[in-house]
């Protein structure tokens, strides 16, 4: 018997391969295969206590399949 086999993905990005287009967000390697994304506009999520409707549609868009649906969960 060899050794446990990793769970981890081969490829460290495959699941940010997922996304439709995070061009426009700030993504930042945390460790081997951990990533934060994180909005390059803050203010625009914070500033007035709630993101507007506007910007949870565009990061709803570009976030595609990263966001887990309620078929996901079947």
């Amino acid at each position: 018997m060899g050794p446990p086999r990793s769970r981890r993905p081969r490829n460290p990005t495959a699941h940010l391969d997922q996304a439709n287009d995070l061009s426009a967000w700030n993504i930042v390697a945390i460790h081997r295969d951990r990533f934060l994304v994180q909005a390059r506009d803050l203010d625009a999520w914070f500033s007035a206590g709630a993101p507007s409707a506007a910007s949870v549609q565009q990061a709803r868009a570009d976030f595609g399949r990263l966001i887990v649906s309620p078929e996901d969960l079947d």
